[in-house]
């Protein structure tokens, strides 16, 4: 009976202890997955080369180092992107004596630029080299003065990673960068220098925030009630939780021409303040309900790259922009309005005689409280001239009394 007692005992503490090392493990499961998104894409402009000697615009460069756009989304666990272009044919065309083109990404995992070479912590590439027919792919963590070190070992692929000739795939398990909660990713492609034609020449894709950050546009109340001839104020914020300051610029759309609208201010830096008043200024000719979408652009300021982030052992500055897509802004507000009459002309000056009236009655009370306290004070300190006030009233109605009798006997 004992021995089966502590058997018990052992086969519960044994359970208990693998159910809670179980939920340990799951948590720990949870939180290192980075944060979901579905697919998103961003454009980039054509023929919008960067020469990587001198950091100068060039409009010469092969179509597969030039980005179309480039379509990502991630799981959690992965970050897929999909490298667009008009045309990969030259990768394998003897013509353009291709050596190596190198299609990256830059990764700065904590948004922090005092880690990693201005920020970067991380750089993803895949390279094509004409002159094995084989793609490699490297994950590299970088140090504050651009020194690289391998994440993983290079991994050689002989299948092609082009679809449909205009398509580069690139894939990041997001566990070789510690699954970083928010992070921004900067795309490329650039050719080397023992290319005959346009060498080093490199397109970049600007910074893309991972998740994609969204911004709403609130107010307290959507419907508002105004009439034909009528100017209304509203306040319009500008809310997010992703942390960012960018700049927020209000769209002047009027689809109507019987409405005025005005933002002050139009262009919010959320540094500083995060929402602006919208006046809307009627002359309708009939009563109707209308809808006023409210839309605007969100847009980050200009941030640098250096060339030596992307192509090692080159000295060389170029410039990269930070900006998110419209579809930062999830949906743009829609604020309904309802017109209706004006008013009468005396409306305005009732409305005056009714506030005025609120106004008396707001201060009868406190008056008619200050004079029964006054006259109460008064009547404690001088209470013989009460006496001889009460004492005339009283020899008043007597006599008035006397005179109505007197009268009424000499009626009779």
């Amino acid at each position: 009976m004992f021995s089966s007692w502590y058997y018990f005992l052992f086969i519960f503490i044994l359970i208990f202890g693998l159910t809670y090392l179980f939920f340990l493990t799951t948590n720990h499961l949870v939180w290192a997955i980075s944060k979901p998104f579905n697919f998103k894409e961003v454009q980039d402009g054509e023929r919008d080369w960067i020469r990587v000697i001198d950091g100068q615009p060039n409009r010469n460069g092969i179509n597969a180092t030039d980005i179309s756009s480039v379509k990502y989304n991630s799981d959690g666990n992965v970050l897929d992107a999909t490298l667009w272009f008009s045309s990969l044919g030259e990768l394998n065309q003897s013509k353009y004596k291709i050596h190596t083109i190198v299609y990256g990404m830059l990764i700065d995992s904590d948004l922090d630029s005092s880690t990693g070479k201005d920020g970067i912590d991380y750089l993803v590439e895949l390279k094509w080299s004409n002159a094995t027919n084989t793609w490699t792919e490297e994950i590299n963590e970088m140090s504050a003065n651009g020194f690289t070190s391998l994440v993983s070992s290079p991994v050689t692929h002989n299948e092609s990673y082009i679809k449909n000739g205009h398509v580069v795939k690139l894939s990041l398990n997001l566990s070789k960068i510690s699954h970083p909660e928010k992070y921004k990713v900067f795309f490329y492609a650039y050719n080397s220098n023992k290319d005959n034609f346009a060498p080093w020449t490199l397109d970049l894709v600007r910074w893309i925030y991972i998740p994609p950050p969204e911004f709403r546009l609130v107010t307290d109340d959507p419907v508002i009630n105004t009439s034909q001839h009528n100017k209304e104020i509203i306040e319009i914020r500008v809310e997010t939780d992703s942390g960012l300051e960018p700049k927020v610029r209000f769209e002047q759309e009027n689809r109507y021409n019987y409405l005025d609208t005005k933002y002050e201010p139009s262009v919010l830096n959320m540094t500083d303040e995060d929402k602006t008043e919208l006046t809307i200024t009627t002359d309708s000719p009939d009563i109707r309900k209308i809808t006023i979408p409210i839309k605007a652009r969100i847009s980050f300021p200009t941030q640098y790259l250096d060339a030596h982030s992307v192509i090692r052992n080159q000295a060389t500055n170029v410039s990269g922009y930070a900006i998110v897509s419209q579809n930062s802004l999830t949906e743009p507000l829609n604020l309904r309005l309802k017109i209706s009459e004006d008013p009468p002309v005396w409306e305005p000056l009732s409305e005056f005689w009714s506030a005025l009236s609120e106004f008396f009655n707001f201060i009868y009370t406190p008056i008619a409280a200050f004079v029964a306290w006054f006259v109460g004070i008064y009547m404690a300190k001088h209470p013989e001239k009460f006496k001889k006030i009460i004492l005339r009233k009283n020899k008043g109605k007597k006599s008035r009394g006397k005179n109505t009798d007197a009268a009424s006997a000499g009626l009779s």
